[in-house]
């Protein structure tokens, strides 16, 4: 198969000379995901990203989360592999399909991902607290150092800026939370798996059901079905308002991360395709 040359170099230092028959796997928009079959062995290795930038995880703390949540049977079982080169791997799931936004937004799945994500929410992991004010500063900063934006991006600029701080202030961290719930990091074999924890923040579980609902275009019946489905009988501790704040709040986001590190990819059309669909939600 064709790959990178880096990629390539990267799977030799890992696994060494042995027969390896390696496939690109789909999802994510960097396409460095890859099957890695061996005598023995059959894992799916993530490279490092162009720009790991201030927001990601290492690849080391990425792998004790892994082993940790594998433990706890969220994730894939992890594979201890070459962390040193950036790479973080798991087991690959053979027959396990990635779910769509439309798997997502069925209400028997918004069932099951709440219960996956209280479990989640209940672990303890090393992992930073939550800087979308931060972050929120770096991809606009970057993003107008790239291109001249339109007025339509500098107000959503501006808005963006003013949730990511009122959200950090409303919000302190309290719990894990995976901060990347676009569909394509749901695994299913009969049994739901999270995936790709490289943005892996305490936070507050806000984020991931905000994340959950706002990458994956919930309308408001599955906004309220999922919240109704995440805190069952107890009290829910934010707004409507502050739930719409907070989906805001990741689409933004995303839409200046896209904006800000999108443009140095070698595949600029998936990029350009996220960004449209962010800002098509953001409309």
């Amino acid at each position: 198969m064709s790959m990178p040359t880096k990629h390539r170099e990267l799977l030799s230092a890992a696994y060494g000379e042995s027969a390896l028959v390696v496939e690109r796997l789909s999802g994510g928009l960097h396409g460095r995901c890859y099957r890695v079959q061996g005598e023995g062995f059959d894992h799916a290795v993530r490279m490092p990203a162009p720009d790991e930038g201030a927001f990601r995880l290492p690849a080391q703390a990425e792998q004790r989360v892994l082993v940790r949540l594998a433990a706890g049977g969220l994730a894939p079982a992890a594979v201890e592999l070459g962390t040193s080169l950036g790479l973080v791997a798991t087991e690959y799931l053979e027959g396990a399909r990635t779910w769509s936004p439309e798997d997502v937004r069925r209400l028997e799945n918004i069932d099951y991902l709440a219960a996956r994500l209280k479990a989640l929410h209940s672990f303890e992991l090393d992992v930073p607290p939550y800087a979308g004010d931060a972050a929120a500063e770096e991809y606009t900063r970057a993003a107008a150092e790239r291109l001249e934006l339109s007025s339509e991006q500098l107000s959503w600029r501006d808005e963006l800026l003013r949730l990511s701080h009122a959200y950090v202030a409303r919000f302190p961290p309290e719990c894990p939370c995976h901060n990347d719930l676009v569909a394509s990091n749901v695994l299913d074999d009969g049994e739901l798996w999270l995936i790709d924890f490289e943005y892996a923040v305490l936070s507050s579980p806000i984020l991931d059901l905000a994340g959950l609902a706002g990458f994956n275009d919930f309308d408001a019946d599955q906004r309220a079905h999922l919240i109704g489905a995440y805190y069952a009988h107890y009290d829910v501790p934010f707004t409507t308002d502050e739930f719409h704040d907070a989906i805001r709040l990741v689409r933004l986001l995303s839409y200046f991360w896209v904006l800000s590190y999108g443009a140095a990819e070698k595949s600029k059309e998936d990029f350009a395709a996220f960004a449209d669909a962010m800002a098509s939600m953001l409309r």
